[in-house]
Parts: C-alpha cells; structure tokens; sequence
C-alpha cells in the first residue's frame, strides 16, 4: 500500500486543437526526430518507442526510464491529444508542454496535471 503523501509521479494530459503545423500531425518520421531531441533536453531518458501511422494521423510512444510520452493525431481535426507521466522530478514537463506547444503552433489547447 502506498503511504500516505507519497507521489508515484507527474501525470500530464494535453490537448492540442488549430494546430498550423498540420504537417507535424500527418508526418511521423518527422515528429520522431523532434519528441526524441525534446525530450533529452527536458531530461527524460527514452528507452524505446513504437509508432503507428494510419492512413491520415498516428500514434507515437517514448518509454521512458521514469514512464512514457505518447500522442495520438488527428489531422483531420488539425487536433493532437498527448500524455506525460513521469516519477522523475528531473523531467522538465512544462519544457516538454511549451515544445509541443511550439512545434504544432497550437492555437488553442486544454492541459490537466495530476499528481499520482
């Protein structure tokens, strides 16, 4: 049983919405190269990744050494929903927020963090 005030981690939901980088939600080689250098700048280890490309969007997972990041596209709805979660306080979630952020120039977006 867990004790009580302990945390197991940082749980990050981000939805993405009018993003003009619409490119970054049908390209997946390309948003591999960026998640994976975004996340070594915001210290989170990626120990492997799976990816799916459908015939529009994708989905991408990074384990983590302390979790995972994963995204799922839809560019038809120029929309993206992500998930962070990490048991490292040494990841640099706001970083990895702003940078996706950035990368898929969203307009409007929701963000939920809950600490597990």
């Amino acid at each position: 049983m867990l004790r009580q005030g302990c945390s197991m981690g940082r749980h990050i939901l981000l939805n993405i919405h009018e993003c003009g980088n619409t490119v970054g939600l049908t390209n997946l080689a390309e948003y591999e190269t960026f998640i994976l250098e975004l996340l070594k700048s915001c210290h989170a280890e990626v120990v492997n990744t799976v990816s799916h490309q459908f015939n529009g969007g994708f989905t991408h997972l990074a384990l983590l050494t302390t979790s995972h990041c994963s995204i799922h596209t839809w560019p038809e709805w120029d929309s993206a929903a992500i998930d962070i979660f990490t048991c490292s306080d040494k990841v640099d979630c706001e970083g990895i927020v702003n940078g996706l952020l950035g990368y898929f120039d969203s307009i409007t977006h929701e963000l939920s963090a809950v600490v597990r």
